[in-house]
């Protein structure tokens, strides 16, 4: 399985060759001179629509990413789940703000340029700014899992699509079958790449970096630090009047508070963050035998369905582990088990 993530990026930077193409072209075909303020003479009528769609865009978009993270922050989503949901609407936008263009393009050629040229840059602007608010950071703290065959059927379909267009634009005139040719010139790339992602992400074929997960036991752990050193700091600084100075059977209690701190972390999946539960068959906490890595049976599951369920790559170290099929039969951690009840 190879790592397609990059798929993303290509779809973005195809995106933004294609703009940069209508760019030079509107400049040579309006005669327009750079750094003059008549650059949109051209659009009179037009430029204040494109401004007001795109503005109104931009507010959608930031709006969006703004109630994600505060739903995030207030459920505490888990990686997993904000890392695919995030990529599908990154991937699923580019998509469509490819497609309206598109069919602008199509429909408009040669009839009203300044709508098409208006609508290219509106949507091709937006899907850049999409592609860094929901896409760009989020590609770094996950990866794709893809395959040739899949792509081999995407750009077959993608290719008969262009060829069927090809054969109906040619009974409208040769003016039509020009800009369905431009028109696939500028979005083929766009189109096919942010396809093909989506449905990597659709299917399942996202894992989560193992450096993101470190991170997380990371912050766990100085949150567990953080509080022992809090509490002990407190506790000798400000004692009670009648309370005697801090001696060890303090500590033996402040240990113990710090334990059933620790505990909870301990008590839940590094992965989903779910809570183990020996009666709940996909909460069971079970050990991964080659490394000794313990996650719940549900994310055994998931990860593990990449490869059939016969093996699973440990998300914190990369060693495989062989399930033979029935995830049943991998040990529980007992340790774990006990502490929940």
């Amino acid at each position: 399985m190879k790592e397609v993530g990059k798929n993303i990026k290509y779809a973005h930077y195809a995106n933004l060759l294609s703009t940069l193409i209508v760019c030079v072209m509107t400049v040579v075909f309006y005669n327009i001179e750079p750094f003059q303020w008549n650059l949109f003479k051209p659009f009179d009528i037009l430029l204040p629509l494109t401004i007001i769609c795109f503005v109104e865009l931009m507010i959608f978009i930031f709006f969006l990413k703004l109630m994600l993270i505060l739903y995030d922050k207030e459920y505490k989503t888990p990686l997993a789940r904000k890392c695919k949901r995030d990529l599908v609407i990154g991937c699923a936008g580019m998509l469509l703000f490819s497609i309206i263009p598109y069919g602008v393009f199509v429909g408009f050629w040669k009839t009203y340029d300044e709508l098409v040229v208006c609508a290219f840059f509106t949507f091709n602007i937006s899907s850049v700014v999409l592609y860094y608010v929901f896409n760009w950071r989020t590609l770094s703290k996950c990866r794709l899992e893809g395959n040739t065959k899949l792509e081999c059927t995407v750009g077959s379909f993608y290719i008969a699509v262009f060829f069927i267009a090809l054969i109906a634009s040619s009974s409208m005139g040769l003016q039509r079958l020009e800009a369905v040719i431009f028109a696939n010139m500028l979005y083929s790339l766009t189109h096919s790449y942010s396809l093909l992602s989506l449905i990597y992400v659709l299917s399942g074929k996202l894992t989560i970096k193992v450096k993101e997960v470190e991170n997380c036991h990371v912050e766990c752990g100085e949150e567990i630090d953080t509080i022992r050193e809090e509490t002990i700091e407190t506790i000798t600084k400000n004692p009670s009047p009648s309370a005697p100075e801090l001696t060890e059977e303090h500590e033996v209690v402040v240990a113990d508070s710090i334990t059933q701190k620790t505990r909870s972390t301990i008590t839940q999946c590094a992965i989903c963050r779910l809570q183990y539960d020996e009666n709940v068959e996909k909460r069971v906490p079970r050990i991964l035998v080659n490394c000794g890595h313990t996650i719940c049976h549900g994310c055994i599951e998931y990860i593990s369905s990449h490869h059939n369920q016969q093996m699973i790559y440990c998300p914190f170290c990369q060693q495989s582990t062989i399930i033979g099929g029935n995830i049943g039969t991998m040990p529980k951690n007992v340790g774990i088990l006990d502490l929940i009840r």
